[in-house]
């Protein structure tokens, strides 16, 4: 596989690629780079560009017709001898003209459970959370799945109802502040249940031992300093998650879409 020393050596950029619905688009470019022998530090650099061109116009709800030409020129200019500056300037052009940065944020504002790239974008943050070099794939079956902390039918347990009013939940609920990732055990396990109760499911061993998803045990750490999960809980959550987007892909929200306007 041509992309095995790829995906041992540099997984946080390669394993979240493996979700795009064009995988072609992504393994043409980096293949290209390969055979035309560029340096392995810049083929790592563009793979990191790639993921943030890709998931960027993903999560903005673009089709495949606003990447697709933009990746044909990507191949054309590695054979014509490009540089990756160059590469990085057009494709930061594009992102800016299609105005992606503006896009990324209104979505990441909405209800993101029932977009596709949901899934995929947390694990992307997932990945992001581990220092060792060395990780294992998350495979996205039906063993993974987004937990709402704050449950889809908060209305039908007294705990919850109690602590959120109908408007306020139906606003939160399914934003990105109240969603992480679970096995499937353990979702079934945590339900809707009281918030206490899912810590224990998120800390405790289980039927599949300890959650092994590192932004799933920090809800449990924060919760040694704030025990409720209450509106304030899921806006901090929020910016926390906001904050790991800007430091992944390299942008800044404030600033970008303010320059998308001019």
């Amino acid at each position: 596989d041509l992309f095995s020393n790829m995906d041992k050596e540099s997984p946080k950029e390669i394993y979240p690629m493996y979700y795009l619905r064009h995988d072609t688009y992504w393994k043409s470019i980096i293949l290209t780079s390969m055979l035309e022998e560029w340096d392995h530090e810049d083929i790592i650099r563009i793979s990191h560009l790639l993921k943030k061109f890709y998931y960027l116009y993903w999560i903005a709800d673009y089709t495949s017709s606003k990447i697709k030409q933009t990746s044909f020129n990507i191949i054309s200019w590695i054979k014509k001898g490009e540089d990756f500056d160059f590469i990085k300037n057009e494709i930061l052009t594009k992102i800016k003209s299609d105005r992606v940065v503006s896009r990324v944020k209104e979505n990441l504002d909405s209800n993101i459970y029932s977009f596709a790239w949901a899934k995929p974008f947390l694990i992307l943050l997932e990945y992001e959370q581990v220092d060792t070099p060395s990780m294992n794939f998350i495979n996205i079956d039906k063993n993974i799945h987004m937990e709402h902390i704050l449950h889809q039918s908060y209305s039908e347990v007294s705990y919850w109802s109690n602590k959120f009013k109908p408007e306020i939940a139906d606003k939160l609920v399914n934003s990105l502040g109240n969603l992480t990732l679970l096995s499937g055990k353990k979702n079934i396990e945590a339900s809707n249940s009281p918030f206490e109760d899912k810590i224990l499911v998120y800390t405790v061993k289980g039927k599949d031992g300890l959650t092994h998803f590192v932004l799933t045990q920090k809800i449990a750490l924060e919760a040694k300093i704030n025990p409720e999960w209450n509106e304030d809980s899921i806006n901090r959550r929020k910016d926390f998650l906001i904050s790991e987007i800007e430091r992944v892909f390299e942008i800044n929200f404030e600033k970008d879409i303010e320059d998308e306007k001019k």
